[in-house]
This record gives structure tokens, C-alpha cells and sequence, in this order.
């Protein structure tokens, strides 16, 4: 399990984002599978916590490192990449009504995100194999650098539709 935070200004300041990530038994060959265990709402954060980053999830190169994965995966808390969505209905809305989806953002972030200093359970994978790992590491992507969500959290596609 590892810390991320964002920077001042955006919508998920202040906010204690849990991700987990697994290392396959063949890493770096493979990359690694991160997902949000803090509810976050974000375009390209699905509501099961996983992440829409190109890099791991289809252009894994050996030359990326975890380190640059949470920069990656921090650098979206900053600029979302809205032209593919792991949540249509949420990019939708930052397109189309970004004020909206600020309050939102920082709703969910004062409610979800702001546990000072509770780190959640790890999840349980009931299929995971036994040779995958769990790597425990706390980084702040500065100096390098949600539990499940509800489909009822999200927004309906219907109000992209102004």
C-alpha cells in the first residue's frame, strides 16, 4: 500500500489517497496492477479504484519504474486525461461543467481522503495468485511523489447531455 497526496490548488488538495499495488512474479517484465483504495472521483479512476493510465495498462516499457507509475498516477490528480475515461459520465462533467465536478471532486476528497493518518485494510483479492506481493511504502510524490465506490456516487450520464 503506498500515500499519495496532490498539489495545492486542484480539487483533491489535502487529500490521503491509498493506493495498492502488486507486483507480479514477473515484474519488470509485467507491470504491476495500482488501484485506488480511497474513493476518489476522477475520469480516469473507475469506481473500483482502477486506474486508466496508458503506460501500465498497455505501453508497459522496462524502463518505468514504480516510482515514475505514482508520478504518473499523480500528475492525473493535476490534469485528467479526459479523452479516455475509465468513467465517461465523470470526464463528461469536467468537460462540460468543471465547477460542478470541482465541487464534487472536493466533496468526495473532504469525505473519503481526509483520514488523517487511518490507513485502510488492505483489500482482499480472493483470486490472487500466491506468488503476487504486496508492496507497503509510503511516498510522497513531491519529494519522488478508495475503498470500493458506489455506482450511486457517480454522476448520471444524463447531466452531460446540457
Amino acid at each position: 500500500m503506498t500515500l499519495i497526496w496532490s498539489h495545492v490548488g486542484v480539487s483533491y488538495h489535502r487529500g490521503n489517497f491509498f493506493l495498492n499495488i502488486q507486483i507480479p512474479p514477473n515484474y519488470p517484465l509485467c507491470p504491476p496492477v495500482v488501484r485506488f483504495i480511497t474513493k476518489i472521483f476522477h475520469p480516469n479512476v473507475s469506481r473500483h479504484g482502477d486506474i486508466g493510465i496508458d503506460s501500465i495498462q498497455h505501453n508497459w516499457s522496462l524502463a518505468l519504474t514504480i516510482s515514475k507509475v505514482l508520478i504518473s498516477i499523480q500528475s492525473l490528480l493535476t490534469d485528467p486525461y479526459i479523452r479516455v475515461c475509465m468513467e465517461p459520465s465523470v470526464g463528461c462533467l469536467y468537460e462540460k461543467q468543471k465547477t460542478e465536478f470541482e465541487r464534487i471532486a472536493k466533496e468526495w476528497t473532504w469525505r473519503y481522503a481526509m483520514h488523517d493518518g487511518i490507513i485502510p485494510e488492505e483489500p482482499r483479492t480472493p483470486c490472487a495468485a500466491p506468488t503476487t506481493s504486496l508492496v507497503a511504502m509510503q511516498v510522497s510524490v513531491e519529494e519522488l511523489s478508495g475503498s470500493r465506490m458506489e455506482v450511486e456516487d457517480l454522476p448520471s450520464a444524463t447531466a452531460c447531455q446540457n
